[in-house]
């Protein structure tokens, strides 16, 4: 646990409004948990970065429905610790045969209600 203490704690620190909202969709397998794991400190460096962005950055990691025993249980858990994985439904995993499209044409409905 971090705890601040002096007249910097007591002060609330100046936010600035996003000028932008951007969405990153990374299309991945669901057995690299690894290579995920990094992207997620990266990206999670930039946003600490001092001054920060003037952009809202969504970064999710996207793959079709699971078929793994290991998949069923990992994935959930990775859902419920960090809240960035997107599970298409309707597809199954591939390069070349309609992940992107499925994707793409999902991505209006998932976040028609965000403002």
């Amino acid at each position: 646990m971090l705890s601040v203490c002096g007249p910097a704690a007591a002060e609330p620190a100046a936010v600035r409004k996003p000028e932008f909202r951007l969405l990153i969709g990374v299309l991945t397998h669901t057995d690299l948990y690894e290579r995920r794991h990094l992207l997620r400190m990266v990206y999670g460096l930039q946003l600490a970065s001092p001054g920060g962005l003037a952009v809202h950055m969504d970064v999710r990691f996207v793959f079709c429905r699971l078929y793994k025993d290991d998949q069923l249980v990992l994935v959930p858990l990775e859902i419920l610790a960090h809240g960035d994985v997107i599970v298409l439904d309707g597809c199954e995993e591939n390069l070349n045969d309609g992940k992107t499209y499925t994707f793409l044409s999902a991505v209006a409905a998932l976040y028609a209600d965000e403002p």
